[in-house]
């Protein structure tokens, strides 16, 4: 009975341990996104286009390695990847090489961001959201009707 007793206290230590870890893994995670959303104004400028592309090319994981393709440098910001092209436009993608579905506020915080960053050129440049097809055909939850809202 004592046994029971100390495997079932054991077992509650383990779990409660197990949420509080996995509760301060967000919260750093959550920390990192933010600074990363908070840089991402004085990155912006550093970003340019390498030839005339409409839209850059999709990366691949040898380029998201070394953090740029041929048109150009790459930018994280949390699983996002943003890249410009002709025009200055700047371009956010979304689910590319299997990344996962940024959070809701990390998502809005990004493209608030760049629709002011894009607004305060001399020539307004165009934002354009591109979204995987897997993560649609998977059911990730993109926040569609948000971007819809926002002009998109």
């Amino acid at each position: 009975m004592m046994a029971n007793h100390m495997l079932e206290a054991s077992l509650v230590v383990t779990v409660g341990s197990t949420f509080a870890a996995m509760a301060l893994w967000r919260f750093f995670k959550a920390l990192d996104e933010h600074r990363q959303v908070s840089s991402l104004a004085s990155k912006l400028p550093r970003l340019v286009c390498h030839g005339r592309p409409f839209a850059p090319v999709q990366p691949s994981h040898a380029d998201l390695q070394v953090g740029q393709t041929s048109d150009g440098p790459l930018l994280r910001v949390g699983p996002m990847m943003l890249q410009r092209a002709q025009f200055n436009a700047l371009w956010i993608r979304i689910g590319c090489l299997g990344q996962r579905i940024p959070h809701q506020a990390l998502l809005r915080a990004t493209i608030k961001l760049a629709l002011e960053a894009q607004a305060s050129f001399t020539f307004k440049a165009a934002v354009y959201v591109a979204v995987s097809e897997r993560c649609l055909e998977r059911g990730d939850k993109v926040e569609l009707e948000w971007l819809k809202g926002q002009g998109f």
